[in-house]
């Protein structure tokens, strides 16, 4: 046994102390914290619409409910739905994790394989031959090494791909959640509408009965106040369907369940200037900031 100790202290002890030199400092000089790459996510969106998404981590899920709970508690504005929608939207929240899988092939990419270590002893009877017993090899594919540079080239490369892709995301959330609270504005006033028609001809109708008991109308002109009023009906039905779907789909985008209430502050449309601008240099300014030329060029 102390043959063996003293073996492995001149054999093991250099072989652990390469490793230890050859691949520590490596691990120390990539990181695979996500982080940075949602930074610079994050101010690309801040820079295009001026709304910040937010990531979720470990234990922030009761202050995102807090802020939740208070923009819907004082009424649902346009910018109030979009940072609901960035804040709690579970589809995004879903794409901000390839985040994390990307800067972790990244980390991984910079890294060497495990090399193979294995140390056998055949007992002996002569003492003397204790040394010649122990057989060390360690296994290391060089191959491997050499390529790391070009690995983690083309794993950065990934890595901004899925930046632009992400961007993309949620520029492209935002756009819907507007579009969403448009239209369910827009519905709830047709709808509203609607409802006046309806009333209207339901007067009508009723002061048409009064005339055809009186004798001054005729049965046809009945029938057409009657059919007017059931195609108010019909309107008014169809209206109220439209607008709890278009309420439906922007409680879905800002990841809200069915209990919780969505009451918006502004019931009118609101007014849309009319801006002229230049559109001499549209075509380059388009090309310039486009993500998806963006992550095309990064694949």
């Amino acid at each position: 046994t102390a043959q063996v100790k003293t073996a492995m202290r001149e054999y093991v002890a250099p072989v652990l102390l390469f490793l230890t030199l050859s691949i520590t400092p490596g691990c120390h000089r990539i990181s695979p914290s996500p982080q940075p790459a949602f930074t610079r996510v994050r101010d690309e969106v801040a820079c295009r619409t001026n709304y910040r998404p937010e990531w979720h981590r470990c234990g922030s899920e009761a202050n995102i409910n807090s802020r939740v709970h208070e923009i819907l508690a004082s009424g649902l504005s346009l910018d109030g739905a979009v940072s609901v929608a960035l804040l709690n939207n579970p589809e995004l929240q879903a794409v901000l994790e390839e985040l994390g899988i990307a800067s972790a092939e990244l980390a991984q990419a910079g890294l060497l394989k495990n090399p193979i270590f294995s140390l056998s002893y055949r007992f002996s009877t002569m003492p003397a031959a204790a040394g010649a017993l122990i057989d060390i090899s360690l296994i290391q594919n060089f191959i491997d090494t050499l390529l790391i540079p070009l690995k983690k080239k083309g794993a950065a490369a990934e890595l901004e791909a899925v930046k632009a892709s992400v961007t993309a995301s949620v520029l492209e959330l935002i756009s819907e959640v507007k579009i969403a609270y448009y239209s369910y504005i827009a519905k709830k006033q047709l709808w509203s509408l609607r409802e006046l028609f309806l009333l209207a001809a339901e007067s009508s109708y009723e002061v048409a009965e009064q005339l055809m008991a009186a004798g001054n109308i005729r049965e046809v002109d009945l029938a057409q106040r009657q059919a007017a009023y059931e195609q108010a009906k019909i309107g008014v039905a169809d209206a109220e369907v439209q607008a709890l779907s278009a309420k439906e789909l922007l409680r879905r985008l800002l990841g809200l369940w069915e209990g919780e209430s969505l009451d918006l502050r502004e019931d009118a449309l609101p007014h849309c200037p009319f801006i002229e601008e230049e559109w001499q240099e549209v075509t380059s300014r388009a090309i310039a900031c486009s993500l998806d030329l963006a992550q095309a060029y990064h694949h």
